[in-house]
């Protein structure tokens, strides 16, 4: 990923190279948190996930966008959605990469998105926690058991760092 994405600085986020260890990092200046990187540890945290796509997959989280090349990659995907509240995230890195037709972009709050259509599999990286700009918390039980009702018959529901 590292490759695809050119540090770049926004109001809010940056993407910033981390040169010690060859990775790209995406910040909040808000919270100063890394909300994504490419690394190997955030890669082996998605593994899981990727090997279990398949069909209509849900995204939660665009981050930068790293988990959509192996997907891509994966014949028994048909479609991928990715849902990303900051558009800020989205010029700063969607805008660096080449989407395909397969692949659509939700611009609207991961935390309390509903959507119109089901998954064969839901991937669910959005932080938890108390929403910065809306001051509300959301707890990841609430927000799965809403989702899953978005599932296809035999669909799974797959938490970033903690899958199953």
């Amino acid at each position: 990923m590292s490759d695809y994405l050119k540090p770049r600085m926004g109001k809010n986020f940056a993407l910033v190279r981390d040169y010690t260890e060859d990775t790209i990092l995406l910040i909040d200046f808000r919270t100063l948190h890394v909300l994504m990187s490419d690394s190997l540890r955030e890669r082996e945290l998605s593994k899981e996930f990727i090997l279990k796509a398949h069909g209509d997959v849900l995204s939660l989280g665009f981050g930068i966008g790293f988990v959509l090349f192996p997907l891509l990659d994966k014949p028994e995907v048909k479609t991928i959605t990715v849902v990303e509240k900051h558009k800020e995230i989205l010029d700063l890195c969607a805008s660096q990469l080449e989407i395909p037709d397969n692949v659509f972009i939700v611009h609207e709050n991961a935390l309390t998105y509903q959507p119109d259509t089901e998954f064969d599999v839901i991937f669910d990286d959005c932080p938890h926690d108390i929403d910065p700009e809306e001051k509300i918390y959301f707890g990841s039980y609430e927000m799965e058991m809403r989702l899953r009702k978005s599932l296809k018959p035999g669909g799974i529901y797959i938490n970033w760092g903690n899958n199953g």
